[in-house]
């Protein structure tokens, strides 16, 4: 949240705050006029006064610290679902990429997965992930590709999504050692 709009949200407080304080004020006003400057009774209308201050900025303390609460529980719970939908596809796109064929049910896995994914993934990552599956398909296909991409880089996207971005230097071993690999037929079963 960027502070223009942190502060926005606090400017109804704030006029809230101001208005109470100058209510009290003008009433406390002229109970202490009432008095005729009996100190005990002015004691008293300074402490209610307080009081009221302390109950006010109490509660709007309470109020932002809730909304910060579930703010941190629905990032949390959007970050697992994150998790497991990158794991899901990650496995999916391990197998599309050691497999010469996939069958109709890989397919939809795959599909399935890739719209299930969209739901938290950038449109960076939508796109490196979908030029992945075109090129695997081009290689399976026996068609040329101008420029591959390894899973790598769709899993380095998935990181940056979720907030763990990857050292350049490893993600380029990561794809260096990936291109050693498949180069020389290396899959699960073998």
């Amino acid at each position: 949240m960027n502070p223009r709009s942190r502060f926005l949200r606090i400017v109804p407080y704030v006029t809230i705050v101001g208005v109470l304080y100058a209510a009290a004020f003008l009433t406390f006003e002229q109970l202490f006029k009432a008095t005729h400057g009996g100190s005990y009774f002015q004691n008293v209308v300074v402490v209610l006064l307080g009081t009221v201050l302390t109950v006010v900025v109490t509660a709007i303390l309470l109020s932002e610290q809730s909304r910060s609460e579930e703010n941190k529980d629905r990032h949390v719970a959007v970050f697992g679902k994150m998790v497991t939908r990158y794991e899901r596809m990650t496995l999916l796109l391990a197998r599309a990429e050691e497999r010469d064929e996939l069958n109709s049910k890989e397919k939809a896995d795959l599909l399935e997965a890739l719209f299930d994914m969209s739901l938290f993934c950038s449109p960076e990552t939508l796109d490196v992930t979908a030029k992945f599956l075109r090129a695997q398909a081009a290689r399976r296909r026996g068609d040329a590709v101008e420029s591959p991409i390894f899973l790598f880089e769709v899993i380095a996207r998935f990181r940056k999504d979720m907030g763990l971005p990857l050292a350049k230097d490893s993600e380029t071993q990561l794809i260096s050692l990936e291109r050693e690999l498949l180069a020389s037929g290396v899959t699960r079963d073998g």
